[in-house]
């Protein structure tokens, strides 16, 4: 690792000033799998899910891309949220990036300028906490730091563009993605 950098997998912890938990943001892995399932089936409807394959999927190809805030209780570590993203060479997300892999469709292309941003989802338990933007703004930082990727474009319920929009996000109309029912806002950040 090089000096005056963060470690990449993990962030100094902040505390939550509504619960007083200790939370940090750290690269996922395949060991995170059950808990990144088992938050998007307490985050989101069913329609709206992500699934269990396709969260292995990502979490193999590319865990970088990929993040988690956690707390520790009783010498035990509880994911409280995350961010999954795959690299697509298109400026928005697409159909064919949340596709789920196949041997014939590879959804990740690293040799993408764009980070798809699958899914952000906050336990609903600690929603209203900040935590959502805690993870968010520290996903922005690690991928401006990195220098992977020109931009982060995601999709979103157009009651939700506003939150993104805060961090410089740009609202760039109806998405074409049908996805869980379609009528999704494309959303972008130029990084």
């Amino acid at each position: 690792m090089r000096m005056g950098l963060p470690d990449p997998k993990r962030t100094r912890s902040a505390t939550d000033k509504f619960t007083r938990e200790r939370t940090y943001v750290r690269t996922l892995t395949l060991l995170d799998l059950e808990a990144c399932v088992a938050l998007e089936e307490a985050a989101f409807i069913t329609s709206e899910r992500c699934p269990r394959e396709t969260f292995s999927y990502r979490l193999k190809v590319c865990p970088e891309l990929c993040f988690g805030i956690f707390t520790i209780r009783r010498n035990k570590e509880y994911l409280l949220g995350h961010a999954i993203a795959t690299k697509t060479l298109s400026p928005s997300v697409t159909e064919s990036s949340m596709a789920v892999a196949t041997p014939r469709h590879s959804p990740h292309n690293p040799a993408g300028l764009t980070v798809a941003l699958h899914s952000l989802a906050i336990q609903p338990t600690h929603q209203g906490r900040y935590l959502g933007t805690t993870l968010l703004q520290e996903y922005i930082r690690r991928m401006r730091m990195g220098g992977c990727a020109q931009r982060i474009a995601l999709i979103a319920r157009d009651r939700l563009a506003g939150f993104y929009e805060r961090f410089g996000f740009r609202c760039k109309g109806v998405s074409a993605v049908k996805f869980g029912g379609g009528e999704w806002m494309d959303l972008v950040l130029e990084l």
